[in-house]
């Protein structure tokens, strides 16, 4: 009977896509395997989340709360979740809790995108209705760094409410490759080309940087908001002194409440320090609601 070693090592990356699991901590399971028929149970703690791990196998998954919330948060959990999956209206309107869509916007909720807290899918062509892909619009700032587009702001909006023209329309088109797997076996790619027409309020500035967007899955974030700064940067390794291979460096981004720069941990490049501002910041960008936190409209100056 021999006996034989698991190791199992996580590490995160700083600036970490926001929206991976927040498994950060390296640990090592050991176990003595002498049966073909061990309970795997016995080796080591299933509940990857720790007391707020939920068993279940249903397409819901992603839509659970932390199964160790009390009565009251559960409540608050719930409340939460109606905002993130009911569609917003038009104000004013007869619902005062759920007006302020628009004036631009890219969807009406956010479950239109981030489908059951789970990723968006890409459409398979421009006129595909499905929600999940956005253009994100950005030009060189001068000193180094980018901005957004001053016509049309840092994003795209192809919808709008009534009587205000939507900013453009996405286009897509794909382009076929084809080719072999080393055992003959031939594959087929798309590769999408992404260009914006019918603009309404005139052309986009010729070093426009287009980067196409697909809705993140959202699970998992207050867990990453809860690990201590420290041990982010503690795991950067920016210069890869150990030479594992697995090098970041951390992102300082202006915290909108304090006024402050503090670490970046949410949005594809962590550009948002907090859930709330992550939140809030989508709020405005994609469904056109203003907050506390952002209280302009998302309208640029020639709009």
């Amino acid at each position: 009977m021999g006996q034989h070693s698991l190791q199992v090592r996580f590490r995160l990356r700083p600036p970490a896509v926001a929206i991976l699991l927040p498994v950060v901590a390296a640990f090592v399971v050991t176990a003595c395997l002498a049966r073909d028929d061990i309970d795997l149970a016995q080796v080591y703690d299933v509940r990857l989340g720790g007391d707020t791990t939920a068993f279940t196998s249903n397409r819901s998954a992603f839509e659970m709360s932390a199964r160790n919330l009390t009565t009251e948060l559960r409540r608050t959990f719930e409340v939460g979740d109606s905002f993130f999956n009911q569609n917003w209206v038009a104000a004013p309107a007869s619902t005062e809790a759920r007006d302020g869509l628009g004036p631009t916007h890219n969807a009406l909720s956010c479950s239109s995108c981030h489908t059951l807290d789970g990723r968006g899918k890409p459409p398979d062509d421009a006129d595909d209705p499905e929600r999940g892909l956005l253009l994100r619009l950005s030009v060189p700032d001068g000193k180094g760094g980018f901005m957004d587009e001053p016509t049309y702001g840092g994003q795209l909006q192809d919808r709008s409410i009534h009587s205000v023209p939507v900013e453009g329309r996405m286009i897509i088109v794909y382009r076929v490759i084809t080719g072999q797997y080393p055992d003959g076996t031939e594959y087929t790619l798309r590769e999408p080309a992404y260009d914006i027409g019918e603009l309404a309020f005139g052309p986009l500035r010729e070093d426009v940087r287009i980067s196409p967007r697909v809705a993140p899955a959202v699970v998992g974030m207050g867990l990453l908001e809860a690990i201590p700064e420290e041990r982010i940067l503690a795991l950067a390794d920016a210069d890869d002194a150990d030479g594992d291979g697995i090098s970041g460096r951390p992102n300082y981004v202006l915290d909108v409440r304090s006024g402050e720069q503090a670490l970046g941990r949410f949005g594809w490049k962590a550009n948002q320090p907090t859930v709330e501002q992550q939140s809030a910041g989508a709020f405005l960008g994609d469904i056109g609601v203003t907050s506390s936190l952002f209280s302009e409209e998302n309208c640029p100056p020639v709009q």
